[in-house]
C-alpha cells in the first residue's frame, strides 16, 4: 500500500458513521494482528537461530583455543623435559664420566689439587731424575 492510499482510507474511515468507523478500525486492527502473528514467531525463530550460531561459534573458538593451549603446554613440557635431561646429564658425575670415557678422556676417581695433579706418576717424564 502506498502512503496516499493509507491516508485516504483513514480520511474515509473518519467521515463514515461511528459504527462503520469501528468496523473499519477492527478490520485494520485484525490485519495488523495477522501481520504480527506472522512476524513475532519468525523474529523469535531468527533470534533463536542467531543465538545457536553464536554459541556454536563460541564453543568452536574455545575448542580451538584449548587445542592451541594444549599444544603449547605439551611443547613447554617437552622443552622442560629436554632441559632436565640435559641438566641431569651435566650434573650427574656418572654420566659425565661415561661421556668423557667415550671421548677418550680419563677422569680420576678423586679431585686433585693442581700441585697433586702435577705430581701424579703418569705425568712424570723419563727426563726427570
Amino acid at each position: 500500500m502506498s502512503v496516499t492510499n493509507i491516508s485516504q482510507r483513514n480520511k474515509t474511515a473518519l467521515s463514515l458513521p461511528l459504527r462503520k468507523r469501528k468496523s473499519k478500525m477492527k478490520k485494520l486492527a485484525n490485519t495488523s494482528y495477522q501481520i504480527h502473528r506472522l512476524i513475532i514467531p519468525f523474529a523469535i525463530a531468527l533470534v533463536f537461530f542467531i543465538s545457536i550460531q553464536f554459541l556454536v561459534a563460541q564453543n568452536t573458538g574455545i575448542a580451538y583455543q584449548s587445542a592451541r593451549l594444549k599444544d603449547q603446554l605439551s611443547s613447554i613440557i617437552r622443552v622442560k623435559r629436554n632441559f632436565e635431561m640435559n641438566y641431569r646429564d651435566v650434573t650427574n658425575p656418572v654420566s659425565l664420566r661415561m661421556l668423557a670415557e667415550k671421548k677418550g678422556f680419563i677422569i680420576p676417581e678423586r679431585v686433585y689439587t693442581i700441585q697433586e695433579y702435577l705430581e701424579l706418576p703418569h705425568l712424570v717424564t723419563n727426563n726427570e731424575p
